[in-house]
């Protein structure tokens, strides 16, 4: 009982449940009755709110009630990604709080997923700058794999724009700024970070911009991952050429997905609404929704510049750094910027109709594939869940 106590205390303390679902176990177990009486772990296992591995893992160290992993304490969950969840610990040997991210259980037997989070932890920990999540350490422990980094104590742009409600131009122009100053550093390394979004940056208590998430950073000596099955990235933010999984991507993407981020800032919307299949073929070839119709208030200019950013080819966005963070200062300073706006059906409609005439056949071949996957999917399921019934038949036919 005091074993049971002690797990539910380590979950709950470190985010893997709440109260009120530590509160149904307890329930549910004693409906079963005092001789059948599963464990509460069991329960939370078959509920699949906790994978086996984390299980053992808090049930290591009952006694303390602490949870150790590679030299560092556990205190909470902070956020789950893609590759997997990140947690608030603290470094024993340094006596300091880091983010420590854990690769999901269930990619460890992924060669290909264990590569992608392995060459995240490298490619951060090689750089360095103010506007950039900084990485520490790199490990194994416990059967998992496992990078430790500069925990940043403050709020993700995703957050702030609660209720929403768009971000000041000023601060919204400030945290595009600082983002283009760390892009600016990753793209001299011959790097494409491939997933700016709201979420991947967190603002700090002193108002300092911090990019982080390499998940998906391509380097051009760097082994290439398979997209045959899958688009890499965050399709609100993706550039058109990413959403058709080329895999000769350049920094020009990075400032597609960054034009989208700035766009959310200011209008508290993404671009394109709808499914994930719908936003991508969006971002291909549909036209680009006027910031301006959501937010009556925003300067021409800055509309300028998310056009200019967003534009469907890689020819017609911002072609450098310089005159990007140029004109940003301009509009920020109540001045027009400096680039010509573009021809709406060229950025918008003529150059998509251009692309997806090359592109699309590409797009189809790759969803159907995606689509025959989730197929095949429900199939083994259906024939899993016919063959229980079939079971469950003969049983009751042979009690009989």
């Amino acid at each position: 009982m005091e074993e049971e106590k002690n797990f539910i205390h380590l979950a709950i303390r470190q985010g893997f449940l709440t109260a009120e679902k530590a509160q149904l176990c307890k329930n549910l177990q004693q409906e079963e009755g005092p001789f059948f009486q599963k464990k509460i772990w069991e329960i939370v296992l078959a509920k699949q709110w906790m994978e086996e591995e984390d299980i053992q893992i808090l049930l290591q160290d009952k006694e303390s009630k602490r949870l150790l992993f590679g030299g560092y304490e556990v205190k909470s969950i902070l956020g789950e990604g893609g590759l997997g969840v990140v947690y608030l610990a603290k470094q024993l040997s340094m006596k300091r709080y880091v983010a420590l991210k854990v690769l999901y259980s269930k990619w460890m037997k992924d060669m290909e997923f264990r590569k992608r989070f392995l060459l995240e932890a490298r490619v951060a920990g090689k750089l360095s700058h103010p506007n950039l999540i900084q990485v520490f350490d790199i490990g194994y422990d416990q059967g998992r794999y496992y990078f430790s980094m500069e925990y940043v104590k403050g709020k993700t742009v995703d957050e702030m724009i609660e209720r929403d409600e768009p971000l000041p131009l000023d601060k919204a122009l400030d945290i595009a700024l600082q983002t283009l100053d760390a892009l600016d550093y990753i793209w001299s390394k011959n790097l494409v970070h491939r997933d700016i979004k709201p979420s991947n940056i967190i603002i700090n208590m002193q108002d300092v911009a911090k990019l982080g998430d390499f998940g998906f950073v391509k380097a051009e000596m760097n082994e290439k991952f398979s997209t045959d099955d899958f688009v890499l990235g965050t399709p609100d933010y993706m550039s058109p050429e990413q959403a058709m999984g080329k895999e000769t991507l350049d920094y020009r993407s990075d400032i597609y997905s960054l034009g989208s981020t700035l766009y959310r800032m200011l209008t508290a919307s993404v671009p394109y609404d709808g499914s994930e299949s719908m936003v991508i073929k969006q971002h291909i070839k549909a036209a680009i929704p006027s910031p301006k119709t959501l937010n009556p208030s925003l300067p021409d200019g800055v509309c300028t510049i998310i056009e200019k950013m967003m534009a469907k080819s890689p020819q017609d966005r911002y072609q450098n750094y310089e005159d990007l963070k140029r004109d940003m200062l301009l509009v920020k300073q109540g001045s027009q910027p400096k680039v010509a706006r573009i021809d709406a059906g060229k950025s918008t409609i003529a150059r998509a109709e251009e692309l997806s005439a090359i592109l699309l056949p590409d797009f189809y071949k790759m969803e159907s594939k995606i689509v025959a996957f989730r197929y095949r999917e429900y199939f083994y399921q259906a024939v899993i869940f016919i063959l229980c019934i079939l079971l469950l038949i003969l049983l009751f036919t042979g009690t009989k």
